[in-house]
Order: structure tokens, then C-alpha cells, then sequence
């Protein structure tokens, strides 16, 4: 016991080792380090410790109470609920279940307090996937639901996928395969649809565990086989070791012991890798099991041991569940009936424990909700007395204003008065002589009025007539407008329905393309399996740009601050899938000390469309390719994108900006890309323009207003 555990400590301190040197060279580390606003420091926290939480758990947490620490000194409500979110997300990892959900609730607290939706929304999925993990699998549901509630209405992807898989797994506990899958498959589309690696290799194996769970060997295999050729193109030892514990589990089953056994260790020497204890725990239970199906019962007590002591350290009751059903086996096996019948009393305690544990959890959230119903209740009461009687206050405020207003009008009227008397004594002599000569012209503006009158007449009928055009034109036009705003809504509700309704079957024909690709060997039937998975492809990309032309076209703005080295970071991790871009050099420049605030997912839509662009439209390998990005602000705020692609022809520059141009059609591509960038620069109020340029580099010169107005 003493060498395994120096092992795992040797494996975690290595591991931190290796995550600590990845990371010095990193930019988001400056950013840490240095006088930022908490705001922008907490953001660089949150990419460092989300990509290391899966391999690396334990440098992960490092950071995150450092993350805490700061948001505390500061202040920040906003920030603490990030930095709390954090170190509760990273605690599962290292099998801290009961410390997950006290962080996540406070994180929920502080997200409820700023009214942030999104904050809210990946605090309950955190208490959710928390929940799950603990057994609490119908609370569980209920706060993933929530989250993607929340999800919805922001019309958001980010952390979408991770909440439906929750809930499949809610229900792979629950045993309902079905219904897990159903969640699956969404959670599938969405990880495709980003191009989210580590988002498609989670769910395949999620997948491949309800096939297994219903023994359901062959496609369960075929999910696995699918989930290691993602594994090979993403640095995820945590879910890696996953596939490699679901193939050998199904080796298992089928009696191929040996294999079994080298999947098994591999996954074991993953797990070891990041210090990941509760899988840790899982594979010596596996292991266990296989020496006691080899009847070698020596070993399967030794390797259960170490299971149980893992199992008991993190509080993984569930393994411990399972653990004590072996260890009654086993003794039982070995005549040891005492034993036996212990751990089959230790197994019905803590079953019992469990239920009891999930039942008390569940009726004192019902009674907070009930003490917060009520809160709620009350503090509305005091509301409407507090408004009743600012009412009250304004009502008396405005009568004494207006008493105020009419004695000054008053003694105005009489000073006037006063001063009107004298004047008409004296003009009174002067109407008196005028008198005669009023009169003679009173004849002649009699005249003068009859033919007014008749002018008059005329003119009335002429303002009716012109009103009554005016009426009916005015009524027409906005009938028309109210068409013409349907006929939009409909065609934006449709593409948005129709785009979401044909990625089922348009994923479940690229898993089909894949699987096939595996299985036929025969070329010309390989060459067009290759040719309808590119067109799927390229059809899966034009369904998500358009949902994302819908989204810019109904989104309602938020203003946030906008850093914009960490949106160039996010998207540069984004786009390490397509083909070509390890060989570019990416210069970026972005001028320092000014505040800018915008909409946060228009300016990233923008910057990756266009960085996606310059990568795509490369040159060919080994030519020296670059894409320089430039920020800095004037009296607006101007960003360009420079290339030396494959550059852009005379011909093609009138319809570079219009949907499915010419020019993107003859270069196999959707021509969406510029057409968004378009139409988001129009939502926030600014413009693009192509450079002319002697040379062969390709420039977008983009102007942004200073500030955005949400009006």
C-alpha cells in the first residue's frame, strides 16, 4: 500500500510538473500576473484552469483558489461566482463531491445576486453534474434542466453541450438508455457543429456506455473504436482513459481476458498520468473482477483493496456500492461465509444511507424553496407599500408645486392688469378718432372676407382630400410593414427550425460515413463514402452559419467590456482542427490602455470568421503564411486582418460580401464567412472595406464606434 502510494504521488507531482511548464510560455499567465481588471484576470484564470481540470486536476485547483483569493480582495460579486464555479467544477475531478456542490451553491448565489443569465446557467449545471455524482440523479435533472433553459433564451452554444450530456447520464443511471441517447445525440450535434474535439469525444464514449450498460456489444465497440480516432487528435487523458475503460469492459464481457486486461492497465497508466482518483478507483475494481472471473482470488482481493481505499478517501460511495458486492462475492467464494454475509450488510447500509442521504437533500431544498417562496412574498408586499406610498408623497409634492405656480400667476396677471389700465386710458382717445376710418375699411374687409370664404371652402375640401391620401397610403404602408416583419420572422423561425430539424439525420449520415470508412475496404466505394461525408460536411457548416444569420438578426445586445487578446486566444484554440494551421504564423498587435464595451458575441462572431478565413485560404505549406491582426482606437475603434493567401481577384471583389458569392463557390466553400462579418459590423453600427494593394497581401480594414448604442 505504501508503494502505491508514493506511485500516485510521484504521478501528481509530475503531473503538475509538466502542466506548469506547458503553461510559462503562455500569454494568459502575463495576463494573471500583471495589474488588469479583476474582470479580465478572472477570464485568463478561467481558460488556464479549464485546460488543465481534465488532466491535470490538481494544478487546476491551484489556480483556481488563487482566482478566488483575488476575486474576494476585490470585491467582485461577478468575479467571485466565476472563481467559485471554478473550484467547484475542478473538485469532481479530484473526487471531492461534497466540496463541488458548497462551491457551486455559492457560486449560484453570487450569479443570482449580478442577475448574470449565463453565470446562472453554468452554476446549475455544475450543481447538476455535482448532484449526479453524489446519486441525486432527479435533482440532478432538475438543475440541468434549469441551465438549459437559461442556454435557450441566450440563444448560446457555449456550455450547451455539456448540460445535455449531464442529463443523459442522469438517465443512463436511471436506466433509461433511450432517453439518454436522445440527450446524447444533441450533445453530439452541438460538439460537431463547433467543432468542440473533447465535447465529441465525451459524448461517443457516453454513447458507447449505454450500449454497453444494455449489452449491446457490437455497436457499443463501434462507438469506442469512433471515440479513439477523435482521442487522437485532442490531449484529453482523463476521457481517453475513458474509451480505453469501455473497450476493455466490453472485452469483459465477451471473455477475451488478456485483451481486457491491456486496455484495462491503459487506462489505468492515463489515470495514474493526471492523478484522477475516482477512475483510478474504477479500474482496480475492473481489475479486481477479472482475477475473480480467472478465479484468482488473491489478486482480486489485492487489487479490490486498493479500489476500497480510494473509494473510501474521495467518499465515491457509489464505487464503495460496488465494492462491497464483490468483496461479499469473493468470500463468498472462498467459503468465508462470516465475511460474506459482513459486506452484504455493509452493502445494504450504505444503500440504505444513500437513499436516506438523497431523501433529507431533496426535502430541505424543498423547504428552502418554500422559506424562499415566502421571502419572495413579503419582500413583494413591502414593495407595494413602498410604492404606494412614494405615490402618495409624489401626488402631494405636485399639488404643492402647483399651488406655487398659480399664486406666481396671480401676481403676475395683476401687475399686468395694473399696467394695461394706464395704457388704455390713454389709447382711448386715439380709437375714438380712429373710429371713422375703421369703419369705411369695415366695408371693404367685408368684401374682402365673402371672397376668402369662398377660397376658404375650397381649400378645406382640397386638405380633405389631400388627408384622406395620406390616411390610406399611411394605413397601406403599415400593413405592408407588418408583412413584411412576418414574412421575416417566419423565414428566420423557419431556417432556424429547419437547420435544427435536418442536423439529426444529417449527424447520424456522417456517423454512418464513418463507421463505413472503418469497415469498407473496397476503393471506389471508400471514394464515395469520402465524397458524401464532405458534402455532409460542408452541408452541416451551411445549416450552422445560417442559425448563426438568424441569431445576429434577432439577438438582443448586451455591453460588456471586450478584451480582445483573449477573444484572439479562445478563437486560435478553436481553429487548431483545420487543415493548414500549425503551419501559419499568427502576428498580433493590440494597442493597450483603452476601454472598449460591446456585444461580446458579435465581435467574436467577426474575429472568426475572418481568422477562419485567412487560415482556410492559405497558400500552400512551407511558403512562410502569416495572418497579422491589428487593434487600436482613434476616434473609432479600427481593426484590420492582413494575409498573404491566395489573395483575391479583381472580379470578385463587387460580390465579396454577398451570401453564397461566386467567388466562394469556386473555392468549395459556403461563402457565409464574409457575408456575417457583414451583417454583425451592421448590428453594432460599423464597417469593412478590402484594401487595394499593390503586393500580394490581402487586408480587411474593419471601423468600430467607440461605443455601442443599444437604442
Amino acid at each position: 500500500m505504501k508503494n502505491l502510494t508514493s506511485t500516485l504521488l510521484f504521478c501528481f507531482l509530475l503531473a503538475v510538473g509538466q502542466a506548469q511548464t506547458s503553461l510559462k510560455s503562455d500569454s494568459l499567465l502575463s495576463i494573471i500576473k500583471s495589474d488588469s481588471p479583476i474582470d479580465k484576470r478572472i477570464k485568463a484564470y478561467q481558460l488556464v484552469i479549464i485546460s488543465l481540470w481534465l488532466n491535470y486536476p490538481d494544478s487546476a485547483e491551484a489556480y483556481a483558489r488563487e482566482a478566488l483569493h483575488s476575486a474576494i480582495k476585490e470585491k467582485s460579486l461577478y468575479s467571485q461566482s466565476i472563481a467559485n464555479r471554478m473550484m467547484g467544477g475542478v473538485q469532481p475531478y479530484l473526487g471531492n463531491y461534497d466540496s463541488a456542490l458548497i462551491y457551486n451553491q455559492r457560486a449560484n448565489a453570487f450569479a443570482l445576486q449580478v442577475k448574470d443569465p449565463l453565470l446562472i446557467s453554468s452554476s446549475y449545471n455544475n450543481i447538476g453534474f455535482t448532484l449526479y455524482h453524489m446519486g441525486s440523479y432527479i435533482e440532478s435533472i432538475e438543475y440541468l434542466l434549469k441551465a438549459l433553459k437559461y442556454r435557450d433564451k441566450l440563444k448560446t452554444y457555449y456550455g450547451i453541450g455539456l448540460s445535455l450530456n449531464n442529463i443523459g447520464l442522469n438517465y443512463t443511471k436511471l436506466k433509461d438508455y433511450n432517453k439518454a441517447r436522445l440527450y446524447f445525440e444533441d450533445g453530439l450535434k452541438v460538439a460537431q457543429s463547433t467543432k468542440d474535439k473533447n465535447g465529441e469525444l465525451y459524448t461517443l464514449n457516453n454513447i458507447g456506455f449505454t450500449y454497453l450498460l444494455e449489452k449491446n456489444y457490437k455497436i457499443a465497440e463501434d462507438y469506442f473504436n469512433s471515440a479513439l480516432e477523435v482521442a487522437k487528435h485532442v490531449t484529453n487523458n482523463n476521457w481517453h482513459a475513458t474509451t480505453y475503460s469501455g473497450l476493455a469492459q466490453i472485452k469483459l464481457a465477451n471473455q477475451e481476458n488478456q485483451l481486457a486486461r491491456e486496455l484495462f492497465k491503459k487506462s489505468l497508466k492515463l489515470r495514474l498520468e493526471i492523478g484522477e482518483r475516482t477512475g483510478i478507483s474504477e479500474i482496480y475494481y475492473f481489475l479486481s473482477l477479472l482475477n475473480e472471473r480467472e478465479k484468482k482470488l488473491d489478486s482480486a482481493f489485492y487489487y479490490l483493496k486498493i479500489s476500497e481505499h480510494i473509494a473510501a478517501e474521495i467518499k465515491a460511495k457509489g464505487r464503495q456500492l460496488q465494492n462491497y458486492a464483490l468483496y461479499k462475492d469473493l468470500y463468498y467464494e472462498r467459503k468465508q461465509y462470516d465475511s460474506s454475509l459482513y459486506y452484504l450488510e455493509q452493502y445494504t447500509k450504505l444503500n440504505s444511507n444513500l437513499f436516506n442521504e438523497n431523501l433529507a437533500r431533496s426535502l430541505s431544498n424543498l423547504e428552502l424553496n418554500l422559506i424562499d417562496e415566502e421571502n419572495k412574498q413579503a419582500l413583494a408586499e413591502k414593495e407595494m407599500q413602498i410604492q404606494k406610498s412614494n405615490t402618495e408623497n409624489n401626488f402631494l409634492l405636485i399639488i404643492i408645486i402647483f399651488v406655487f405656480l398659480f399664486a406666481l400667476a396671480i401676481s403676475w396677471f395683476y401687475r399686468t392688469q395694473k399696467k394695461l389700465s394706464l395704457s388704455l386710458a390713454q389709447k382711448n382717445d386715439e380709437i375714438s378718432s380712429q373710429s371713422q376710418e375703421i369703419s369705411q375699411q369695415r366695408e371693404e374687409l367685408m368684401l374682402t372676407n365673402e371672397k376668402l370664404g369662398l377660397a376658404q371652402a375650397k381649400l378645406e375640401g382640397f386638405n380633405r382630400d389631400l388627408m384622406a391620401t395620406v390616411d390610406s397610403r399611411t394605413k397601406e404602408l403599415e400593413q405592408a410593414n407588418r408583412e413584411l416583419k412576418a414574412l421575416n420572422h417566419e423565414m428566420d423561425d423557419f431556417i432556424y427550425k429547419s437547420s435544427h430539424d435536418m442536423k439529426g439525420p444529417l449527424v447520424r449520415l456522417l456517423g454512418i460515413c464513418h463507421v463505413a470508412l472503418m469497415d469498407v475496404e473496397e476503393k471506389k466505394a471508400r471514394e464515395y463514402f469520402d465524397l458524401l461525408k464532405t458534402t455532409s460536411l460542408q452541408l452541416n457548416d451551411i445549416f450552422d452559419r445560417l442559425k448563426t444569420v438568424v441569431r445576429i438578426n434577432n439577438i438582443e445586445m448586451r455591453k460588456e467590456k471586450i478584451y480582445f487578446d483573449l477573444i484572439v486566444e479562445k478563437i486560435r484554440n478553436r481553429l487548431k482542427s483545420v487543415p493548414g494551421y500549425f503551419e501559419i504564423s499568427f502576428d498580433v498587435k493590440i494597442e493597450d490602455n483603452f476601454d472598449f464595451y460591446s456585444d461580446e458575441f458579435l465581435i467574436e462572431t467577426i474575429f472568426f470568421n475572418m481568422m477562419e478565413n485567412a487560415v482556410k485560404f492559405q497558400k500552400n505549406p512551407g511558403e512562410n503564411n502569416f495572418i497579422k491582426i491589428r487593434v487600436k482606437k482613434k476616434s473609432k475603434i479600427l481593426i484590420s486582418f492582413a494575409d498573404n493567401g491566395i489573395g483575391i481577384k479583381e472580379s470578385e471583389r463587387e460580390h465579396l460580401f454577398e451570401m453564397f458569392s461566386k467567388a466562394a463557390l469556386e473555392h468549395h466553400n459556403v461563402g457565409l464567412g464574409l457575408y456575417i462579418v457583414k451583417q454583425s459590423l451592421k448590428k453594432l453600427g460599423g464597417t469593412i472595406k478590402l484594401e487595394r494593394r499593390e503586393d500580394s497581401i490581402t487586408k480587411f480594414v474593419l471601423k468600430l464606434p467607440a461605443e455601442l448604442s443599444l437604442n
